[in-house]
């Protein structure tokens, strides 16, 4: 089966030594058969957590490496990408994920205060994953799970994305 995933690890085996991801602000560079291995190693850690395919995983992030391994990892495993806007509220993020039915939260640490609040109000979310330094104490890191995962392809592939616009955020009055 071909989607977003399958090219990745398609390419990888093309021009693997290419460069395929620069993050200038951390200095950075992946080549396509890195990303594809990080890919693996994070579709393999959300499955762990018990992601199936059609379980959706909001993402709270800025741009960044891990939103491109979270959206191609997802893509290899079948789980439905929910990107949340980081520039929206708490009640307003926490509507999507609710609406959205979201099992996994991967978010930046720059968003613990933001996450904070919507832990208190959310009961879809069964894990938060964060990303980066100062990670709360609730949250598993990325970076470990990640590592602690093998690099090996996930067995399905399918892709699902799910995108909310905001003007879908307005809530019905009764």
């Amino acid at each position: 089966m071909h989607n977003i995933g399958s090219h990745l690890t398609k390419r990888s085996k093309i021009s693997s030594n290419k460069e395929a991801f620069v993050e200038f602000e951390k200095q950075r560079r992946f080549t396509f058969l890195a990303l594809n291995r990080r890919c693996n190693k994070t579709a393999n850690a959300l499955l762990s957590l018990g992601v199936k395919p059609g379980d959706r995983v909001a993402t709270l992030c800025k741009n960044g490496i891990e939103f491109v391994e979270s959206y191609f990892a997802l893509a290899k495993i079948g789980a439905v990408m929910v990107p949340v806007n980081w520039r929206l509220v708490a009640n307003e993020a926490n509507y999507i994920l609710t609406d959205a039915g979201a099992t996994v939260l991967l978010f930046d640490t720059d968003f613990n205060e933001l996450v904070g609040q919507i832990k208190d109000k959310n009961d879809s979310v069964e894990h938060y994953v964060s990303i980066g330094d100062n990670s709360p104490n609730y949250a598993s890191d990325y970076d470990e799970l990640a590592e602690k995962s093998v690099d090996n392809e996930p067995a399905m592939m399918i892709y699902c994305l799910l995108c909310i616009p905001r003007v879908l955020l307005v809530t019905p009055k009764a």
